[in-house]
């Protein structure tokens, strides 16, 4: 997926601002701004504690004030795949893939010194269904609008449903914007897939991966 996939509205908009530059132009200079996140963010491992980011703060302070007993930036999603794929080698990617992100595993408590980002290493986010069709959507049409609490557990779970009366199988994901947007859950999906289709079994820890909670770190920093 290219990352500049708006470059032409960008353009566009630029250029109605009277601007003087060419799509070549521009694409250098989000290309640069790109790698000067890139070498900047560093891993955090000596930090007890790791702030928000400014988007997952304001996010964070919407949800405690609409009470928690909103689903507005919830966003589910089912994905369809055909049950020739076992569902071990489902849940083996679903989990390698939460292990390797460790956003997915965060959720954010408050103490006297403010909001935090605090990863559990022990949260079951993948659960598996024997059941049939009705009863899987039945039970996916209550879930996706059920608020998540930000503060005691991580706001992302799958749902593997295995069709007794199809032969298919749904995936039911549901997850917090402060989390994910369009673009990550896209990162996402490709890595399952390639993860299915490569019959990849385990994973391969790597503590060099800059995580979303380094970013967070950084973009702090860069304000102070």
């Amino acid at each position: 997926t290219n990352r500049f996939l708006n470059i032409e509205y960008l353009y566009r908009e630029i250029r109605s601002l009277g601007v003087d530059l060419s799509q070549d132009q521009l694409k250098n200079i989000l290309l640069k701004s790109q790698k000067n996140i890139d070498d900047g963010v560093q891993i955090a491992n000596n930090l007890d504690r790791f702030p928000l980011s400014f988007g997952q703060e304001r996010l964070w302070f919407v949800d405690q004030f609409q009470g928690q007993n909103s689903a507005e930036y919830n966003e589910p999603s089912i994905i369809e795949i055909s049950n020739s794929i076992s569902i071990d080698k489902l849940e083996n990617a679903f989990n390698d893939i939460i292990h390797k992100n460790s956003v997915l595993r965060t959720f954010y408590p408050e103490d006297e010194h403010g909001v935090y980002q605090k990863i559990s290493m022990e949260y079951k986010a993948l659960s598996v269904v024997k059941c049939e069709f009705c009863m899987a959507l039945e039970e996916i049409k209550s879930l996706k609008d059920l608020p998540f609490d930000l503060k005691a557990r991580p706001p992302f779970y799958v749902k593997i449903y295995s069709l007794t009366d199809r032969n298919v199988t749904l995936i039911f994901v549901n997850q917090h914007h402060i989390l994910t947007d369009a673009k990550s859950w896209v990162l996402i999906l490709e890595e399952l897939y390639s993860r299915v289709a490569k019959n990849k079994d385990s994973y391969e820890s790597d503590e060099s991966l800059v995580q979303y909670r380094d970013y967070s770190v950084w973009q702090r920093k860069k304000v102070e």
